[in-house]
Formats: structure tokens, C-alpha cells, sequence
């Protein structure tokens, strides 16, 4: 298997305003563009030394990202006006999915939002479902996200599989705003998972994924089986949850989970639901005591709420957040050879069994 560093996730060109560090440009140049793809440690010198004199004669600037706009008064909206915000982004619906259950806040989503273009966990995350899905399936392909938020992994995914055809799912219609803006072929669905009635899907998948959603449900299985009916024969299922119920802190009660998982009740959970495992493991093991110190103990001493503890993580220091990214790449690409037995999420690639 081969580390392809530049496939880690698409660098937007409508992300927020941001002034990087140096370090942290030439990090995402060497990440994302193509004369880097290959290069053997020599040329690779060559291209730094070269970026070094580019970077340091400009400034790096980028478009500002829409700000909240019609998503800060969803709330207050009238069924119609919801129904024709539906149609003008392209996005289907049940009636039964509306009104929606909110434990997210607008704010905070918003934050995320900004924040996942290129903060290193999200980064790191897209690059580890774009390496599975290179070992496990053959493009082109049909591929759905339940859970697919503000979008970016849709939009990761539409670039680096030409021809492949991506639908998302979520229970918030913010996000799928969010995420039309991302991607302008994707399908977006606004379905809520914790009801029973589904969307009924015209298509079949080789590919879905859930991305830190199992947590939120009460049912988790229930919906693992109807995923499993939504599968080709021999697709697979890519499951992250966040990892060890001792990590356990008020930014889980705010984000709305049910509990923490580790390797064996994830795959517990897979197996009990028809699913054949292939692998599983742990990630962001060099989180794992920064959030044990950051989400258990100075919560406790300076009497931190959930919601600061969740924004100050989404929060980017440039030249730590370049560093966090080729960490983060480097062990996401060790985990798909070797189960890493501890760390802050946990995940499992898993295949559709027999009939």
C-alpha cells in the first residue's frame, strides 16, 4: 500500500479568510498539489526551497466563506419558506422531516463549518476514507455519507473519484445548506435518523459511510441494518465513533451522545448487524491524553462547559495545525496496517454479508 500524501482531502478555495504560517502553507502545498505526488525525497527538498522563496515574497489569502445567511433564521421560518429553501438548494425531503429535533446549536454548527476545510481532525479523516476506499472498492462508484454534515467529505470525494456519484444524508438542514455549497452534484437528503421512516433511496451503494453519528442514536443497529439493505453485495460500511467511555466529558453531554465505543463493541455492534469486519482501529492516538487533560481535568477545575471545550478544539493554530495534519496522516495511514489499540476515535471498515 502506498501513502499518497497528496490525496489529503481538497484544499477549498472558499474557505474562511485566514492568514497561514509559512511552515503551514508549504505543509498544504505539499498535501494537495500535483507536481508533489510521487516525489522522491530529493525533489521533494527542491519544491520546499522553492516554496520558501515563492511564500515568502506573498501573502496567503483566500475568499471569505459565506457567512450565516438565510441558515441564522431557519428557526423562525414559515413551512413554506423552509419547503422553497428545500427546492432552491436542491435538497429532498419527507414532511415528516420537518420539523427537526436541534441539540446542535446554529452557532457552534456554524463554527464547524468554517472551521472543517482545514482544521487537521477533519482533514486527517478525510484522507484516511479516501485511503479505504481505495483498498476496498474500484471506482467509479456510488457512495453515500449518512450523517454527511457540512459536506466536505462529499466534496473531498467528487474530486478525488471522478465519475463516482455521492449522495448525503442529515438530520440538519443548515448543514445540507452548507454542504450544497460544497459540491453542486452531490444528492442531498434531509432525513432524521433517530425517526423510523427512512427516505427511500433509488439507488444502491458500494460505498456508505458513519462518521461520528452511531453515538447520537439510541438504536444504533436499527439503522446499521437498514444501511446494510442500501449496500451492493460486497460493498462496505466505514464506521468512526469517538473512542473509550473514560474519556467520557461535558463536550459529549453537549454534542448529544449516548456513549463511547472502543474496538470490541464497536465490532460487536457491526457483527450483530449483519456485517462481516475487515478492520478496525483506534485513531488520533497522540490525542488521546491532551483530551483526557483538556475534556476531564481542567474542565473540573475552572468549571468549563461542554460548548467551550468543543469550540476551543475547532479553534486552528496554523503552524500547530500543519503539524497536527502530517501527524495525523502518518498514523491514520499506519492504522490500515496495524489496529492501533488506543486513541480518541475508533474505526471500522466492515462488509455486507450474505443473505
Amino acid at each position: 500500500m502506498t501513502l499518497r500524501f497528496t490525496e489529503l482531502g481538497q484544499l477549498s478555495s472558499s474557505s474562511v479568510d485566514v492568514k497561514d504560517s509559512l511552515a503551514t502553507s508549504i505543509a498544504w502545498r505539499l498535501l494537495y498539489d500535483a507536481p508533489f505526488h510521487g516525489a522522491r525525497p530529493a525533489e521533494l527538498i527542491v519544491h520546499v526551497a522553492a516554496e520558501l522563496i515563492v511564500q515568502s515574497r506573498r501573502r496567503i489569502r483566500r475568499c471569505p466563506y459565506p457567512g450565516k445567511s438565510a441558515i441564522a433564521t431557519l428557526s423562525k421560518m414559515q413551512p413554506n419558506d423552509v419547503s422553497t429553501l428545500l427546492t432552491e438548494h436542491q435538497i429532498s425531503a419527507q414532511a415528516e422531516s420537518l420539523p427537526l429535533g436541534i441539540h446542535f446549536e446554529l452557532e457552534s454548527l456554524e463554527v464547524l463549518n468554517m472551521s472543517e476545510e482545514r482544521h487537521y481532525w477533519s482533514a486527517v479523516r478525510r484522507f484516511l476514507i479516501r485511503s479505504i476506499v481505495r483498498k476496498y472498492v474500484k471506482p467509479p462508484f456510488e457512495f453515500l455519507d449518512i450523517g454527511c454534515g457540512n459536506g466536505s467529505l462529499l466534496k473531498s470525494l467528487e474530486h478525488a473519484f471522478p465519475g463516482s456519484h455521492a449522495t448525503g444524508v442529515d438530520g440538519y438542514l443548515e448543514a445540507l445548506i452548507n454542504a450544497r455549497r460544497r459540491t453542486k452534484t452531490a444528492t442531498l437528503v434531509l432525513q432524521d435518523l433517530a425517526k423510523q421512516t427512512w427516505q427511500e433511496f433509488s439507488r444502491t451503494y458500494n460505498v456508505v459511510t458513519l462518521l461520528d453519528v452511531l453515538e447520537h442514536l439510541d438504536q444504533p443497529e436499527d439503522v446499521l441494518k437498514h444501511v446494510r439493505t442500501l449496500l451492493k453485495p460486497k460493498g462496505i460500511v466505514i464506521v468512526s465513533v469517538p473512542a473509550h467511555q473514560w474519556l467520557w466529558s461535558e463536550r459529549d453531554v453537549f454534542l448529544g451522545h449516548r456513549k463511547r465505543y472502543n474496538r470490541r463493541t464497536l465490532r460487536a455492534l457491526l457483527e450483530q448487524s449483519g456485517f462481516r469486519v475487515h478492520h478496525t482501529s483506534h485513531l488520533f492516538s497522540y490525542l488521546t491524553l491532551p483530551a483526557l487533560l483538556h475534556r476531564k481535568i481542567l474542565p473540573k477545575l475552572l468549571s468549563t462547559s461542554g460548548k467551550n471545550i468543543e469550540e476551543r478544539e475547532l479553534r486552528k493554530i496554523p503552524f500547530v495545525n500543519g503539524i497536527m495534519t502530517w501527524v495525523g496522516a502518518f498514523e491514520a495511514f499506519i492504522s490500515l496496517i496495524i489496529g492501533l489499540p488506543i486513541g480518541t476515535s475508533v474505526y471500522v471498515v466492515a462488509e455486507r454479508t450474505a443473505d
